[in-house]
């Protein structure tokens, strides 16, 4: 298939996904498309809109090969014959049309320096304990860290540690984390993520690389995490890839946040309880 003329940047990356009738490859193509922020051109809108009105109307091939031009229907069988090794019949017999199954669940994950792609199943199903809540717009100090999201325990710390000298923890503040970027479409030196600390009114005097900002509030799919917060990922994988779909609710373009409840100096491990908030339209 040649570069498609909505495709203007020549260097454009071009991926072509190919499959049997019935193997999603309308599915997988627009979420490549999206990844790669190119087009998506489905093949079957190549063909001349009349051959496509008669496959609609279920027509038998030969009549949609007579009107492509083919001379006869033997024409047509000879190169059918010629390009697959036999007739359309004996085709038909062999290659069954594929049983209709629901859609698998399947992470589309994206190396961006080698443009390869993999589908990873995503572990766990649908059945996860999640509740919609509408939160409060949250006025809370901020810094923000960039890099990769496992790194960002150093502006924890820094956070904390400015917190307890200015005074301004006590039994009502909420310690938040907040993430703007998927790791899966963004490199891991350019995500972004906040540590918040939730104030009852302005702090002055804030230090350099520390910001008052509003937390926004709305709508949020509420997931709590019991344990250890390396299960935040699959469970965040989860929520996005099984639970919204299956929820008929739309993701809104919010950052999604992390709540912590408790923190690893006060309880068990086993014992911590994260919040892990999607915000929803």
């Amino acid at each position: 298939m040649g570069r498609d003329d909505r495709v203007s940047d020549p260097r454009a990356p071009l991926v072509v996904v190919m499959g049997v009738a019935g193997a999603g490859k309308s599915t997988v193509g627009p979420l490549v498309a999206e990844r790669l922020h190119v087009p998506f051109v489905d093949a079957d809108d190549l063909h001349d809109p009349g051959d496509r009105e008669q496959m609609r109307r279920g027509e038998p091939l030969i009549e949609v090969a007579l009107g492509a031009q083919y001379g006869s229907p033997e024409a047509f069988a000879r190169a059918f014959r010629n390009a697959f090794g036999r007739t359309p019949t004996a085709y038909r017999r062999a290659m069954p049309p594929p049983p209709q199954r629901p859609p698998l669940s399947l992470a589309i994950l994206l190396d961006l320096n080698t443009f390869a792609l993999s589908l990873q199943p995503l572990q766990g199903g649908t059945a996860m304990e999640v509740r919609i809540e509408c939160f409060p717009d949250r006025l809370a100090v901020c810094e923000q860290h960039t890099g990769p999201y496992n790194e960002v325990s150093h502006t924890f710390r820094r956070m904390y540690a400015w917190a307890r000298g200015a005074g301004i923890l006590d039994d009502a503040t909420l310690l938040m984390g907040l993430s703007y970027d998927d790791p899966k479409t963004t490199p891991s030196n350019a995500l972004r993520y906040d540590v918040c600390l939730t104030v009852p009114e302005p702090v002055e005097n804030l230090p350099q690389g520390i910001r008052l900002d509003m937390v926004p509030g709305g709508r949020y799919a509420v997931h709590t995490l019991r344990g250890s917060y390396g299960g935040m990922h699959v469970a965040f994988e989860r929520m996005l890839g099984r639970w919204l779909p299956a929820s008929g609710e739309e993701i809104d373009d919010r950052p999604c946040i992390e709540i912590y409840l408790n923190g690893a100096s006060e309880v068990s491990e086993a014992a911590l309880r994260t919040e892990l908030c999607i915000p929803l339209l």
